[in-house]
């Protein structure tokens, strides 16, 4: 089981990783729960060969029920993504945070990203103007710790560390 409090954020890795992601979102007042058939529109439409996503039950996740896992072999064009469509407005975002228990990875610090896909002159689907995607990689922000292989960590982000202060 996924809990998340909002509905902007994409959970994504190319790397070559075994991980558990427990996602949260610190903007919203309520809790969502996402699940195997209740996806609350969650979608893996982006998962490419060599990339797996599923709900694993793991008794240490943050919320002691269980998780989401992506994995991906060490093919070039792996990815395991698992993403939301949904119409925020990027003033409206203001800190993001996510959590993952690194099992397995081809470097120290891998682990997985996120990102948020943004219209920046607005739009959406078909007609968005202006597509670009804020990425915050774990092992690039050095200043929330490394990465612990088999402990769950939070990460979070603000507006400043995806540089979207400067739009």
């Amino acid at each position: 089981m996924i809990s998340k409090k909002s509905l902007f954020l994409v959970c994504f890795t190319s790397l070559v990783a075994t991980v558990c992601v427990l996602v949260t979102v610190s903007a919203a007042s309520s809790t969502i729960v996402v699940t195997p058939t209740n996806t609350q529109g969650w979608s893996t439409a982006d998962t490419r060969p060599g990339g797996n996503v599923n709900f694993v039950l793991d008794s240490t996740a943050p919320a002691g029920i269980g998780a989401l896992q992506l994995t991906t072999d060490n093919t070039t064009a792996a990815k395991a993504q698992y993403l939301h469509d949904a119409n925020t407005p990027l003033a409206a975002v203001n800190e993001l945070s996510y959590r993952t228990k690194q099992n397995s990875a081809l470097f120290p610090q891998g682990d997985p990203s996120y990102q948020l896909l943004v219209c920046l002159g607005g739009g959406s689907g078909a007609g968005c103007v202006g597509f670009t995607t804020f990425v915050f990689e774990p092992y690039e922000n050095t200043t929330q710790g490394p990465v612990l292989p088999t402990q769950w960590q939070q990460w979070m982000s603000t507006q400043d560390s995806f540089g979207l202060r400067e739009l």
